[in-house]
């Protein structure tokens, strides 16, 4: 069954397609904006270096959603229209076969037409012989009758007055016969010749009809090729960007995993730095109570020898402490590098 949508649908359906794509495009732009608003108006927590790695994946994710969602869509519209040419294909048949069968009543009739009017003019000539041979007959019969008045035998002058006038009857019977037959051909005639201006008058409607479908059709391939490229060319922009945000995704996470690593590290780090700090003064304390007990049992060689050898311990734990300082200031500054390259990867 043919479609029922005509060329002012055709337009209309294809405007219609360019302001959803318009749509999709302000609904992507506006949700683009929307997701950068949200990031300007992070909290301070989220601003941290984890929750704003955390923010990024979700930012990362809703992205892909939406890029899905445009893909899905331009998927629809290019299943409308396929659909839609398909339609369009189906009545171009259907056209150029009722177009074929006008063409073929068209030039039946014509032929018809020709036959008709071929008759005709045989039939013209025969009423024009019969016309002529009752004019002749008619002389005949007024001479005979000139030549009867002459004649004393009147059974024999009845006799072929009487079949001349039989002869006379026949022959205008067959006049009119043909007479008749003239007419009703004439009048069959006409109604061919109406029959056939309605052929050529729709013959002519179908064809500016089939033209301009086939305008239309080809316009529409047209734009329908130009958003297949189009779609094509978003579904390799979308494959890839999926690509790149997982492998990102994926690398946000390891980095994410080794700093969480590196913080707990820093963590276990300072607690043994602050144990260390904390060991160190309880037994500067314990050795200061001990110079102190010692000081009156000892001499004071012995207790200067005890001093030193507690200087140098003391010096000793202090550069322990240091060395502790300096590594995890080195830690330190490992995370801010590392810090500052996730920066880099997510601008």
């Amino acid at each position: 069954m043919a479609s029922n949508r005509n060329p002012k649908n055709l337009r209309e359906f294809i405007e219609k397609s360019k302001l959803d794509v318009e749509e999709i495009n302000l609904t992507s732009r506006n949700e683009f904006e929307e997701s950068l608003k949200n990031l300007k108006n992070l909290s301070q927590e989220e601003k941290s270096e984890i929750g704003m790695l955390k923010t990024r994946i979700d930012e990362q994710s809703r992205l892909i959603m939406i890029l899905k969602q445009r893909g899905d869509e331009y998927i629809r519209k290019n299943s409308a229209l396929e659909k839609l040419n398909q339609e369009l294909n189906e009545k171009k048949d259907e056209l150029e076969k009722e177009c074929h069968e006008s063409n073929y009543k068209y030039k039946s009739l014509l032929d018809k037409f020709d036959y008709l009017a071929e008759n005709h003019e045989e039939l013209i000539k025969i009423k024009d012989e019969y016309k002529s041979k009752n004019v002749e007959l008619t002389m005949k019969y007024v001479q005979l009758l000139d030549k009867m008045k002459n004649v004393p035998d009147e059974e024999a002058f009845k006799l072929e007055k009487n079949a001349l006038n039989d002869k006379i009857n026949h022959l205008s019977e067959l006049y009119n016969g043909y007479e008749v037959k003239l007419t009703s051909l004439k009048i069959e005639n006409e109604n061919f010749e109406n029959k056939l201006k309605e052929e050529m008058t729709k013959t002519e409607h179908l064809n500016k009809e089939l033209s301009a479908l086939i305008e239309n059709n080809n316009e529409l391939k047209n734009k329908n090729k130009d958003l297949i490229e189009y779609l094509e060319k978003l579904k390799e922009e979308n494959r890839l960007s999926n690509e790149n945000s997982s492998k990102r995704i994926d690398e946000l996470v390891k980095r994410n995993n080794e700093i969480e690593l590196v913080c707990e590290n820093l963590k276990k780090e300072k607690l043994t730095i602050q144990e260390n700090h904390a060991n160190l003064e309880k037994s500067y304390r314990i050795l200061h109570q001990e110079l102190i007990k010692v000081r009156d049992s000892f001499n004071k060689d012995v207790l200067h020898d005890e001093l030193e050898e507690a200087n140098r311990k003391y010096s000793d734990l202090q550069k322990q402490f240091n060395a502790y300082k300096n590594y995890t200031n080195g830690l330190l500054e490992k995370e801010k590098e590392l810090n500052n390259k996730l920066r880099f990867m997510i601008s």
